[in-house]
């Protein structure tokens, strides 16, 4: 199996649709005290899925952050990235692969690498993680998510992390149905959220590019007091 990075500029990034794994991302982290690092990455085809030959290889870029947590310590970060995406069953043994990869790469005193990823959610394609009217419950512990994404791995080092920075879920909302329909299928405490919004007075309206300097005025004085 072959996991093999080459350093290359941020700017020199290919093209993507996923935000933070672009040079725009690049530099906007970098105007907040991280490091970003960009890479070209390869790999054989049987390290996503089993079922593919060894000798046929694979790549994309990938963008890497490190960040100092104080003066002798920093960890690095990869958001929504590896774009790459094994089968289940391959995901804990590719980050493996993956982080030893990148570890020649990084600061002697960096203690941990941290992936927010963009894969399918495993435990989305199973029932018992849905109510009955097909709402998301979530993930099993973290104890039990932690079992299945070690899986195949040498060191059993991969870890759940207690809390995400980027979204770590999609949802899917159906607008062909009524707004009294999509309130009901949603949870109680969402509905009433909303409800109460409108009660206070709340309410959505769509602006123009024009108006980018009030919303990044709200966005500010939202900020501050969080």
């Amino acid at each position: 199996m072959v996991c093999k990075l080459e350093k290359k500029k941020i700017e020199e990034l290919k093209t993507t649709n996923i935000l933070p794994q672009t040079p725009f991302w690049g530099r906007i982290k970098s105007n907040q005290g991280l490091s970003p690092n960009g890479f070209e990455l390869t790999v054989s085809k049987d390290l996503l899925n089993d079922n593919e030959d060894a000798l046929s290889k694979t790549g994309d870029d990938l963008l890497v952050l490190t960040k100092y947590i104080d003066n002798n310590t920093c960890f690095a970060y990869v958001p929504y990235g590896p774009k790459l995406e094994p089968s289940f069953e391959n995901q804990g043994l590719f980050l493996e692969h993956l982080s030893e990869s990148i570890k020649p790469y990084l600061p002697s005193n960096c203690i941990f690498i941290r992936y927010d990823l963009i894969w399918e959610n495993q435990w989305a394609v199973e029932d018992q993680y849905f109510d009955h009217s097909g709402n998301w419950i979530g993930a099993p512990s973290s104890q039990t998510q932690e079992y299945r994404i070690n899986f195949k791995t040498a060191k059993w080092n991969l870890k759940k992390s207690v809390s995400d920075i980027l979204p770590k879920n999609t949802f899917f909302l159906d607008l062909t149905l009524t707004e009294q329909e999509l309130l009901c299928n949603m949870r109680y405490n969402t509905r009433y959220s909303v409800k109460k919004a409108l009660t206070n007075g709340i309410r959505v309206q769509e602006y123009g590019i024009e108006y980018m300097k009030d919303w990044y005025k709200l966005y500010l004085d939202t900020a501050s007091q969080a």
